[in-house]
């Protein structure tokens, strides 16, 4: 889940970019429903936000998205960065797709890299990857052909076609058919052995890094989306936060401590308030950057939820006749509190990981909302 968020956080920001230095240039569209019919061209970038895009036409440049649904069947003669709930992309893209969405098939062709952070990915039989497959989070299924690399951290990985390279990735399982095929190495750590089926064929070693899947990875991507690097880059991150902007940390964090419940139901009706109103502004020209802002804001404060969480488990730990307002406090605090959530969501059951990271997710969230409004509220008398 963190994996997910982090990825989705690193996508919304890469579409802010995109959007703020070719605004002027790049034609945009926004409605519910968005077409680029079969038959019309568009020359440049273009930037489309609605419930359901269709581009059936030609792009002669990048396909910046924003949707529930994203349906490419036509020619994207160029890059696509998109945000979505589906996409579904049947038709060519000739340079690479960075996705972030709940489900992303390719049938088509992509030129590129295709980096996904998602729930479950498929690359059908008539599919094709030119490039790279780089996984964030979310099951991955190949039964069309891929030229490179596939990297990441993966929950079920089923190959069932060729992939012109190395496979390097830490997973929950990982199965190769009797028509998969890799062409280097197959590289990986998982709890469990990968099964391969009679016919399936590896060209090169075939090395499992380590028995338990949250050690690591076989390569910097998929060690990077690891539990133990994601809770050391996350001690890090907790550093900065408490050395750099102390007061507010500490408020965000008392917030969570002090005021549990109003902290939970500020970050629960974030998580459901704030989609609908990014879809509401994000059709009208005017209201893209708010979209695009508020959704990476909340998106980077569900990423360093687990710091304020964390920091919010220690204080309670740690005596209260200590100094709690010291900087070294502080940090002990955090240190504490944010490796009892890693060790938490390392324990080997299915359902853990994912529901431990949605509940900091929403206390984080909440409580800096929540110390927000109390910084903002007048004093009493």
């Amino acid at each position: 889940m963190l994996a997910r968020v982090f990825a989705v956080v690193a996508m919304a920001i890469l579409l802010g970019m995109a959007v703020a230095p070719a605004a002027s240039a790049a034609e945009t569209k926004t409605g519910d429903s968005v077409t680029v019919p079969a038959g019309q061209t568009v020359q440049g970038d273009l930037h489309i936000a609605g419930q359901d895009v269709t581009v059936g036409g030609t792009i002669n440049g990048d396909l910046l998205g924003f949707a529930r649904k994203i349906t490419i069947s036509g020619t994207v003669n160029g890059s696509v960065i998109a945000a979505a709930d589906e996409v579904d992309i049947s038709g060519v893209v000739t340079n690479s797709v960075r996705v972030a969405a709940r489900t992303v098939t390719v049938s088509g062709s992509v030129g590129g890299d295709l980096v996904v952070a998602v729930d479950s990915a498929t690359i059908t039989s008539t599919g094709e990857v030119r490039g790279d497959v780089l996984v964030g989070s979310g099951d991955l299924t190949v039964a069309g052909l891929v030229g490179g690399d596939i990297r990441g951290s993966v929950g079920d990985l089923v190959i069932d076609s060729r992939v012109g390279k190395d496979v390097r990735v830490s997973a929950d399982s990982i199965s190769l058919t009797g028509k998969g095929r890799i062409g280097g190495d197959l590289r990986y750590s998982s709890g469990k052995a990968a099964v391969t089926a009679s016919g399936g064929r590896v060209s090169g070693q075939t090395v499992r890094t380590s028995q338990y899947w949250f050690a690591g990875g076989p390569d910097i991507w998929s060690a990077f989306t690891s539990h133990i690097a994601r809770t050391l880059l996350m001690l890090v991150t907790g550093l900065f936060l408490v050395l750099l902007i102390p007061r507010a940390t500490i408020a965000a964090a008392d917030a969570i401590r002090i005021q549990l419940l109003a902290s939970a139901l500020a970050g629960l009706l974030s998580f459901i308030i704030w989609p609908l109103l990014a879809v509401i502004f994000a059709v009208i020209i005017i209201g893209i950057p708010i979209a695009l802002v508020g959704t990476v804001l909340l998106l980077c404060f569900a990423y360093l939820s687990q710091v304020f969480v964390g920091l919010a488990i220690g204080r309670v730990i740690l005596p209260g006749s200590w100094k709690a307002g010291s900087r070294g406090f502080n940090i002990l605090a955090m240190v504490i509190g944010v490796i009892l959530i890693g060790l938490i969501r390392m324990i080997p059951a299915p359902v853990v990981s994912p529901l431990v990271a949605l509940i900091v997710a929403i206390l984080g969230v909440g409580g800096i909302l929540t110390a927000l409004r109390n910084a903002h509220s007048p004093v009493p008398g």
